[in-house]
């Protein structure tokens, strides 16, 4: 959402700085529109460059072969001291979908109410319906055009009418409907209501221009004034509005020169800016000198960013210590491994993915939410990439889930899901992400926080990347 509120205010800077003054009114249209959807497409585009990985300096984890404990680890999950979390990521995401979800109503409710009156009062004319209606006159959406007789001339009548059909003609109304989907959805970003003032705005300068060549300019324009009235609904196409003072100079502006279209071409350069800063990931890869295999481990989220949290466990801590635990026993197997954190600190996704070596394990547990009945999902959980650009990401997710079906008092899901997670999606090397259970289910929460569980878990992850190793990684 970010990166579209960037692509947001970089096309409007374009589009107020260059392309607004000028007179061709259906490119500006397009512009607009193809504007948004680039800003809504951008951010979805993903292309990795691959280049060479800094020296790592993550501390190394020992096993004792004494007593089996991990030297140098976190203190361990402690049931009774829980620690208070506020999840401010979920709390986020519950204001936004709340608020979205009022603002969708709204405006069903809005286009509801347009349609009863035009459905009830409608008149079929000849291509359009036309409604005898106070409000919202002297206005159209789609077919309905809403007419308010009151003190209009025979002809008034017949321009105000003729000014809604080209709207009708030209399809305004998916324009504006489509930009008021956007303000709904992304109605923390200011671009998108310049972007729907701006497109309004086209919309009446294109037909302004069109009955300018059909009746007297000064006589349309004075009906203009006449017939004010204030912003109504964003998805009606209103008669007089949208800034009198500026319609009536366009409409009077002398035409652009052909040769100011080149202006246009600068969007592309603006374009490929924003995929080159928004979209371009510099994915480092290790590059080996030897024939060492290497694990590279993540412990997910981290530093401010706790992950689930429930009865005082957070979801960051506890994957800290499993992967400390898995590091030790993969070391003492002949595993090199990496950690993308080896403490209790925040790592970009960046950080994380440029630590490369032969796979990658993204270690977290799950939680069914603050949800009635969320104590009923359970077990291991194993990811992939959504779009499956990896084929070794299926395979590492068989060995895994082919180990892990060894263990006893906790179940698994023999199903490998699929989500776009950035760590992933963006991955040269194979990936997977395994949730070791869910908080939110009581037995899974006492076998994960189990010393004697955490380390028969940890056995069987090794177990599954040196079967991986074998049978697919180097000898």
């Amino acid at each position: 959402m970010i990166k579209a509120t960037a692509c947001t205010a970089a096309f409007y800077a374009v589009y107020y700085l260059l392309l607004q003054k000028l007179t061709f009114f259906n490119l500006n249209r397009w512009y607009l529109l193809s504007s948004l959807v680039l800003s809504l497409t951008i951010p979805l585009l993903h292309i990795g460059i691959q280049t060479k990985a800094p020296a790592s300096n993550v501390k190394t984890i020992f096993l004792d072969p004494a007593t089996r404990t991990i030297i140098d680890t976190p203190d361990p999950v402690i049931l009774s001291q829980p620690i208070a979390h506020v999840n401010w990521l979920q709390v986020c995401t519950y204001a936004y979908l709340t608020i979205t979800a009022l603002l969708l109503f709204k405006l069903l409710m809005d286009l509801a109410g347009v349609l009863y009156k035009a459905i009830k009062y409608g008149e079929q004319q000849n291509g359009y319906w036309l409604v005898n209606a106070q409000k919202p006159g002297n206005s159209s959406f789609f077919k309905y055009i809403f007419l308010n007789r009151t003190g209009l001339s025979t002809i008034e009548k017949e321009q105000v009418i003729a000014h809604e059909i080209v709207h009708v003609q030209k399809l305004h109304s998916v324009d504006n409907l489509f930009s008021e989907m956007l303000k709904a959805v992304l109605w923390f970003n200011p671009f998108v209501y310049l972007f729907g003032m701006a497109l309004h705005q086209a919309h009446e300068f294109e037909v302004d221009r069109c009955l300018a060549d059909r009746y007297n300019s000064k006589d349309y324009a004075g009906l203009l004034l006449r017939l004010s009235t204030p912003i109504n609904m964003g998805f009606v196409n209103q008669f007089s509005a949208y800034g009198l003072k500026v319609r009536i100079t366009m409409l009077f502006k002398k035409p652009s020169a052909a040769v100011k279209k080149l202006n246009y071409l600068l969007a592309i350069p603006v374009m490929g800016a924003l995929i080159y800063f928004l979209c371009v990931n510099k994915v480092y890869a290790y590059f080996k000198t030897t024939s060492d295999f290497v694990l590279v481990l993540d412990a997910g989220h981290g530093g401010k960013t706790t992950g689930s949290v429930v009865n005082g466990i957070a979801e960051k801590d506890l994957a800290l210590t499993m992967v400390k635990q898995i590091k030790a026993i993969a070391d003492e197997r002949g595993i090199k491994t990496i950690l993308t954190r080896s403490d209790d600190r925040d790592v970009s996704f960046d950080e994380r993915l440029k630590l490369q070596g032969n796979i990658f394990v993204s270690v977290h547990i799950n939680s069914g939410g603050p949800y009635k009945g969320a104590d009923k999902y359970n077990g291991i959980v194993i990811l992939t990439d959504r779009y499956k650009n990896n084929p070794g990401s299926e395979k590492l997710a068989n060995m895994f889930k082919r180990e892990m079906l060894h263990l006893n008092g906790i179940a698994i899901d023999t199903v490998t899901r699929h989500q776009g997670i950035v760590v992933l999606r963006d991955n040269s090397i194979p990936a997977v992400l395994i949730e070791l259970g869910f908080l939110t289910n009581k037995n899974d929460l006492k076998y994960i926080t189990n010393k004697d569980n955490q380390h028969d878990v940890a056995e069987k992850f090794v177990d599954a990347v040196v079967a991986y190793k074998t049978q697919y990684g180097v000898k």
